[in-house]
């Protein structure tokens, strides 16, 4: 009997032990997933970059730019997926301007963009919802009473008084904004543009929409790679927007998220 129950124990410590071991490499398989992942992703975004800047420069009339420009989805499109070893990275280029601007659009724009999808009194609910999000105070009524000193006789910079929406995921905490809407609207919607329309790529939906602000090319250009490790589920996402000025490309803003 007294050997029997040692097997037992002694089974019952081999199998902690092989699932302790079994938990160490899934762990480690995805720290190393993760991590590649993100490097490639990474990749991405300087391959993409580079390759923008290349073909801006090499142009010499505006004319031409653009052309290319208004075509640079097709460029993504044309880079496939990359291989980089074991991990892979894929592209696409997002026009910004082809999208509305919530953080710029005003109340009546944003009103004329909701009429598409809900009654006139929902969306002017929507809107009116937005802007007070936008126009709001993020740091709180009292922002300047906590971080600022008492003293008269010395000066400050004046602390923000707005919280843009910095994801379109926020939408959907908005009084006046439904889920639904929120879903349904999202598409032409963006919070990385500068309130310029692109009347070449935008749909018909968002021109309805814009008023006093279009333009013929994009202003912006968001950078959109996605990294993996390959036969590994875990993928890595960066957003990296650029700011098209001439022929230069200026980075302004840089998300990150595992999908």
């Amino acid at each position: 009997m007294l050997v029997l129950w040692l097997i037992v124990v002694l089974g019952m410590i081999a199998g902690a032990v092989a699932s302790a071991a079994r938990s160490a490499t899934g762990t480690a398989t995805n720290l190393r997933a993760r991590a590649a992942g993100r490097y490639a992703a990474e990749s991405g975004i300087v391959f993409a970059s580079r390759t923008l800047r290349s073909h801006l420069q090499s142009f010499s009339d505006a004319e031409g730019r653009q052309t290319f420009l208004n075509n640079l989805q097709a460029l993504g499109s044309a880079t496939g997926e990359v291989a980089l070893g074991g991990a892979r990275f894929h592209l696409t280029y997002v026009d910004v301007n082809s999208r509305l601007d919530v953080n710029a659009a005003s109340e009546a724009q944003l009103t004329r963009f909701f009429l598409f999808f809900v009654g006139p009194g929902e969306a002017a609910g929507a809107a009116a919802g937005i802007r007070e999000w936008v126009g709001g105070d993020e740091y709180g009524a009292d922002a300047s009473r906590r971080y600022t000193t008492s003293r008269t006789d010395l000066s400050f910079p004046q602390m923000p008084v707005s919280r843009p929406l910095r994801t379109l995921e926020t939408l959907r905490t908005i009084t006046g904004v439904r889920e639904q809407l929120a879903f349904a609207a999202a598409p032409y919607l963006t919070v990385d543009g500068d309130g310029r329309i692109n009347r070449m790529t935008a749909s018909d939906t968002v021109l309805a929409a814009a008023a006093g602000s279009l333009q013929n090319e994009p202003s912006r250009i968001m950078i959109v790679a996605r990294g993996w490790l390959a036969g590994h589920p875990l993928t890595h996402e960066i957003q990296a927007v650029y700011a098209i000025e001439g022929n230069s490309a200026v980075l302004v803003r840089w998300r990150e998220r595992d999908l």
